[in-house]
């Protein structure tokens, strides 16, 4: 648990702890199990002072997932990195490490997206719904900005969709799949089966496309 923050202190600090906490508890808790006042127990402050920052949980939520929103589209640039040009097996293993590096270090994003879009059966349940299809949106089109693939619009779109779904159920719900398994859904041998069945799954499909560089494709 952090520190307990002082009283007087309403600066930047603030608020990136009460983002943090939110971060924590949001990716253990959907948000309509979540409470502020269960935010700042997470976080070690008193809980009205969320109100400073953000007038309801609906705000600190969508702020929450806009910041995880960023924060995979960014990754995501990096993630395809240096890979055009290559055989789409081999760029799609390296891809696929490359993210789940990623989760390693940061979990959180793909545990909120999966519990709440596990949760919710109407858009308006969710705040920031709207947030989700742009970050799917932004997978497909890093992919058409660095490759060509011999497909329809609605192929590439399936494809991009399958995948990011798959990603989101595998790491954001792999104590569940772990299980299922039986494996320590934090050891090495279920990130190795993770990888196995995207290759798996998605290796074949990458093949039939013909992946290869964009005539305008951002530098290796």
């Amino acid at each position: 648990m952090a520190k307990r923050e002082k009283r007087g202190d309403k600066g930047r600090i603030s608020r990136d702890n009460i983002m943090k906490a939110a971060r924590r508890l949001f990716s253990e808790h959907p948000y309509n199990a979540a409470s502020l006042r269960m935010i700042g127990k997470e976080g070690g402050f008193e809980h009205p002072l969320i109100h400073y920052y953000f007038p309801t949980k609906a705000a600190l939520f969508e702020a929450v997932l806009a910041d995880i929103g960023m924060e995979i589209y960014k990754a995501n640039l990096s993630w395809f990195e240096g890979l055009v040009g290559l055989p789409p097996l081999e760029a799609l293993e390296i891809h696929i490490d490359r993210i789940l590096k990623f989760n390693r270090k940061s979990p959180e994003p793909f545990r909120i997206l999966f519990l709440n879009m596990a949760e919710i059966q109407q858009a308006e349940e969710m705040p920031g719904f709207a947030l989700i299809p742009g970050i799917i949106a932004g997978v497909k089109a890093n992919l058409e900005e660095r490759f060509t693939l011999s497909a329809t619009d609605e192929e590439v779109g399936m494809l991009t969709y399958g995948f990011s779904v798959a990603l989101i159920t595998y790491l954001g719900a792999s104590y569940c799949h772990g299980m299922v398994l039986g494996m320590d859904p934090e050891s090495e041998e279920y990130w190795k089966w993770v990888k196995k069945n995207l290759i798996f799954l998605f290796g074949p499909v990458l093949e039939k496309m013909n992946l290869g560089p964009a005539a305008t494709s951002p530098p290796k």
